[in-house]
């Protein structure tokens, strides 16, 4: 149980119930032309619930400074909570789709190469909803379970790619040139 003013924007500090999470991975030689990874967890959500989340992924490295990769990541959530406007939060029943390809060019120990691919895709729907009062005692800021309040449907729908170039050259320890 803890306490939490980040996910409101500026609009006050509730308490986050006691939550569980699991996780089990399995990863296969990393220093291997091939490598795979899985893995499964489950984690509680801020208000109750539970997020299912599967990982699976590949890793080609046909050469020390070549790397390929990608890893595909679904999570099927029950309680995801977010803040909607002023003190309004909305729980969303949501699928979420990540998948996330990465080729690595090491030209030199000091220089890299990256271009990554990321497409996220989500679909949300509300399903519970609930307000935090501004003048309740501070020690005391549960989030209040409320009818859906008037406008329109909170759910949402998101299909994103992301495409990126990037170059590191290392100058010194600690001092990195980015260009993205």
């Amino acid at each position: 149980e803890r306490y939490d003013d980040l996910n409101s924007f500026g609009n006050g500090t509730y308490r986050v119930q006691e939550r569980v999470n699991y996780s089990l991975g399995y990863e296969t030689n990393t220093a291997k032309e091939w490598s795979y990874n899985i893995a499964a967890a489950v984690n509680g959500e801020f208000q109750g619930g539970r997020n299912f989340q599967y990982t699976t992924g590949v890793t080609w490295q046909p050469k020390d400074n070549i790397r390929l990769s990608g890893e595909v990541i679904h999570n099927d959530r029950d309680g995801w909570l977010i803040h909607q406007e002023e003190q309004n939060f909305t729980a969303f029943q949501a699928n979420q789709w990540r998948t996330n390809l990465n080729f690595d060019y090491f030209l030199t120990a000091k220089q890299q190469f990256r271009m990554v691919l990321q497409w996220v895709g989500i679909k949300a729907v509300g399903d519970e909803y609930y307000f935090l009062p501004s003048d309740a005692p501070t020690n005391n800021r549960d989030l209040l379970r409320v009818a859906k309040p008037a406008g329109p449907s909170d759910d949402f729908s998101i299909s994103q790619l992301n495409f990126q170039l990037r170059y590191r050259w290392q100058i010194a320890p600690l001092s990195d040139l980015f260009v993205v």
